[in-house]
């Protein structure tokens, strides 16, 4: 594979027909068939365009031809010459620079290979020869800064050229498969069966040798410094861009053969080593600090001249060591010894230190808790709980409170009285067992349970710590930096470095690699952690590592996850940005491919966004759906590594339409159809209803007229009776003003038969009239009134003729003409309530009981034919009404309970 001045892609196939890529098409190369014509038994071995188009040949024992832009084939080699093939580059002048392989013509095996060299004349001059002979792999050529190239012969070799001259030549262990300069110009040499190597400088000197025991080549750089490697049996490695240290024994430090903990101190960074000196670091060097040996207890069956765990007290400025029956300090200038006073045995190992905010050293062992006190005394704390549950690990808060770990859960002290123990994250079952490490750091404390679960303690909140997919962190061991943050390995397959920190008050966690070269998978596992100003150490079973913490890849690259095939009813479609589906499309099935560098078994989840309301975890690569519904979907698949985080996701969204009948719009046609229909019988029914309520309305009008005429002769009746009796009295003058009376209420009532509504003041003047003729009928018999309030407009309140009337005719005839005594009252009240006329008739006369008594007792058969009449009259009113006129009549009492009289009250909207 290669890419020609256009920037073309070309590649070979197996049957070895060239061709280039266009638009994911394979281009045939036109000229294949000369290419065939020379290449009858050949390997062809490297090929490149120049700039004028034409392409040069190499082929392997058969020579090396040409290929002009126009098909004309030229041999610039022979078979003759026992060419192994051609490496091509560009000079900075833009010339070609043509290397070529050869080995004379012979059937000796062990002849050597010659290095030939073509100028721009096209003239073949000799160059050097190799140290080996039948090269295996294909010769490879890379610039250097200085404008020389570095190239190899296709086995063992390494040549530098400068032009047309051999400047540095070496040869490897192992056959060379490629060579890579990186973007750091260091070159590297991938390799049959020993890895890659560092080529250190221009002198072709081999450095540092990786991933031994693979046959592995660099095959390409990404934008952060990391190289890829491919490796046999189809594997990548990823090689991250590092400045790093390491500290050994091979390179002439300490014997580095475990190490077990790193404490800060400062500037300096100190490592307890098993079996050595203490490390020191600092700026970037490192130096020893013998550790007295604790030879003064014998006899455990165990070692006790070697501590187990070393401590900085940044208060006191105190480098501690413990052992097994005591401890001691470093001032920097001399150890001092503090020994238990109790028997010495072999759970007497020190185990954790910590210090309060006063000075005061705080240590444990297996079996008990310790201080050390003002006078350098070791004292004992009495807590049997603690004791009897085996600790583990030890904390100090900022406050003084001391934090214990037991096999058993977690204990507090408080700062006052150690005696004072209490179990503050009781509650929770995970956190009652094993605790493996404990830290007070950002003002919490941070509980590492035994099965590497990380919770932590902020006031009463105690929170589980998970990743942002909601898992939960797992850590083998935490250590804190001097800014409080976190560190720890993570407890995964493939370890990994987990930073913890607080971010708005809320745990942070990321994730970080120091696979560095892929050779301290093994050795992390047991290693140990500390940070300092951004710089990282790294302790492993023979090594220390340093490394400045901007420089870590902060996560492998996650796997990938593409949707390959798109079947729709068994039939394959197009996979496109969005895909419209029938409704009888509705059973799919999908397909999906992993794209991973890396060799870890990997897991898949999947969701149907309109079906699926949460992710579905498989292990398989095929999803099928029948029945679908209509609507949009959209498919998501995602994949990871076990126990990682997901990788990407790869989408793919499709509509299944809506069937006709189902769809929004014939929905609303059937229903607007139905509501068109029910509306049109609706008109035709309220249309018919229409018609009778016009007849009804006008028979109405018609019998209330009717009424009306049957109600004035009546009254005419009744007053000309009346008249007659004053004519028979012989009384003239009241007879004449009876007379005069009568006529004008006949006028009045004549005009009002014609009209639906009159005024109230047109009402009150007939009502007047009518008053003034019973008072003249029944002289000195009753008085009356008529009272309008002043909210009423009489000039412009309508009213239906004729309502009040019979009522008051009722209240003289039926109530106060049969009053034995004199000084019978008529009041007649018009008044406005909520836009309504309330008309209020009320007398002093006998009630309704005892005017029906009366009236029982004169005249059986006689029936009230005014009051019937009008109540009649208010019922066709109130059916042509939306507002009733209403009628109330009420008996009313005197003070001792007997009848007093009768109250209507007649209300008209």
């Amino acid at each position: 594979m290669f890419k020609d001045p256009k920037g073309r892609i070309w590649i070979s196939t197996v049957h070895n027909k060239l061709g280039y890529i266009e638009k994911n098409h394979f281009v045939p190369y036109r000229f294949n068939d000369k290419l065939d014509s020379i290449n009858t038994q050949g390997i062809r071995t490297n090929w490149h365009f120049d700039q004028k188009g034409k392409l040069h040949v190499g082929i392997n024992r058969k020579g090396y031809y040409t290929v002009s832009s126009g098909g004309k084939v030229e041999k610039i080699l022979g078979q003759e010459s026992g060419i192994h093939g051609i490496v091509y580059t560009f000079l900075p002048d833009g010339n070609p620079f043509i290397f070529s392989i050869t080995q004379k013509a012979g059937r000796n095996k062990n002849l050597n290979m010659d290095l030939h060299f073509m100028e721009q004349s096209g003239e073949i001059r000799y160059l050097s020869r190799l140290k080996t002979n039948h090269p295996i792999h294909l010769p490879v050529i890379v610039k250097n800064q200085d404008g020389s190239v570095t190239l190899s012969s296709g086995q063992k070799d390494i040549v530098r050229c400068y032009f047309d001259s051999v400047v540095s030549q070496t040869s490897l262990s192992s056959n060379i498969i490629q060579l890579f300069r990186d973007n750091d110009y260091n070159l590297w040499a991938g390799t049959a069966d020993k890895g890659v190597y560092l080529i250190k400088n221009l002198n072709c000197s081999p450095g540092e040798q990786l991933l031994d025991g693979t046959a592995s080549a660099v095959v390409a750089q990404d934008h952060n410094g990391g190289l890829w490697v491919k490796s046999s049996g189809a594997f990548f490695y990823y090689l991250p861009r590092l400045s790093k240290k390491s500290f050994s024994k091979r390179a002439g430090q300490l014997n580095f053969d475990n190490a077990m903990r790193f404490t800060i101190g400062g500037s300096r960074v100190f490592c307890l080593n098993n079996g050595s000196d203490i490390a020191v670091f600092e700026k970037g060097s490192m130096s020893s600090l013998p550790y007295p040996q604790n030879k003064s207890i014998k006899g455990l069956g165990v070692n006790t001249e070697v501590p187990g765990i070393i401590y900085y007290d940044t208060v006191n400025s105190l480098l501690w060591a413990g052992y097994r029956g005591g401890i001691c300090s470093w001032n920097g200038e001399r150890w001092k010894h503090y020994r238990l006073s109790e028997k010495v045995d072999k759970e007497q190992a020190i185990i954790a230190f910590g210090v309060k905010s006063d000075g005061t050293l705080m240590f444990a062992c297996r079996n008990a808790l310790f201080f050390l006190s003002s006078a350098g005394k070791i004292k004992k704390i009495d807590a049997p709980s603690i004791a009897g549950n085996r600790i583990t690990s030890l904390a100090v808060e900022p406050s003084g409170n001391v934090w214990v770990g037991t096999i058993r859960g977690v204990f507090r002290l408080d700062n006052e009285s150690y005696h004072k123990i209490e179990n503050p994250v009781k509650n929770i079952d995970s956190l009652n067992g094993f605790v493996r490490y404990l830290k007070s750091a950002n003002g919490r404390i941070w509980i590492n349970t035994g099965r590497h679960l990380l919770y932590s303690v902020h006031g009463s909140e105690v929170k589980q710590i998970t990743y942002n997919s909601g898992e939960p962190v797992r850590i083998l061991e935490i250590e804190s930096s001097k800014d409080g943050d976190l560190w720890g390995r993570t407890a995964h397959q493939n370890p990994k470095i987990a930073h913890i920190s607080i971010r708005k008050g809320e745990v942070d966690v990321e994730l970080l690699e120091f696979d560095v070269f892929g050779d301290l998978t093994s050795e992390f596992i047991t290693g140990t952690i500390s940070v300092i100003d951004q710089t990282m150490f790294l302790g492993m079973k023979s090594k220390i590592y340093i490394s400045n913490i901007s420089e870590l890849r902060k996560r492998e690259p996650l796997p990938d996850v593409k949707i390959s095939e798109f079947f729709v009813n068994n039939k394959q479609f197009q996979r496109s940005g969005f895909s419209s589906l029938s409704h009888e499309e509705n059973a799919i099935q999908l397909k999906f491919e992993p794209i991973s560098y890396r060799r870890n078994k990997l897991e898949f989840r999947y969701r149907l966004k309109g079906l699926d309301t949460v992710w579905q975890e498989i292990e398989h690569q095929n999803i099928q759906y029948t029945n679908l519904s209509p609507g949009e979907y959209n498919f998501q698949v995602q994949a990871r590594v076990k126990g990682e985080e997901w990788g990407e996701t790869d989408k793919l969204a499709f509509f299944i339409q809506t069937p006709y009948w189902q769809a929004f719009w014939f929905r609303f046609l059937v229903v607007l159809i139905f509501i068109s229909f029910i509306g049109f019988m609706f008109y035709l029914r309220n249309r018919s209803k229409h018609r009778r309520n016009t007849l009804v309305i006008e028979k109405l009008n018609a019998e209330q007229k009717a009424l009306r005429a049957q109600m004035n002769p009546h009254f005419i009746y009744n007053a000309l009776s009346s008249i007659q009796e004053l004519i028979f009295l012989d009384n003239k003058y009241e007879a004449l003003t009876n007379i005069a009376l009568f006529a004008k209420l006949m006028r009045k009532i004549l005009y009002h038969s014609t009209k639906e509504l009159i005024t109230l003041d047109e009402e009150v003047e007939a009502l007047d009239l009518y008053l003034k003729l019973e008072g003249l009928r029944f002289e000195g018999t009753f008085d009356y009134t008529v009272t309008i309030c002043r909210k009423l407009r009489p000039k412009k309140q309508m009213i239906p003729p004729g309502l009040i009337q019979p009522f008051i005719e009722n209240a003289i005839k039926h109530g106060l003409l049969n009053k034995k005594e004199r000084g019978g009252t008529l009041s007649v009240i018009f008044n406005l309530d909520n836009d309504r006329l309330i008309c209020k008739i009320e007398d002093n006369g006998v009630g309704r009981k005892r005017s029906t008594e009366l009236k029982a007792k004169r005249n059986a058969e006689h029936r009230s034919f005014g009051t019937q009449s009008v109540l009649d009259r208010i019922n066709l009113l109130n059916i042509s009404r939306n507002n009733k006129i209403k009628l109330e009549i009420e008996d009313l009492y005197t003070y001792y309970g007997d009848p007093g009289g009768t109250r209507v009250i007649l209300i008209i909207p």
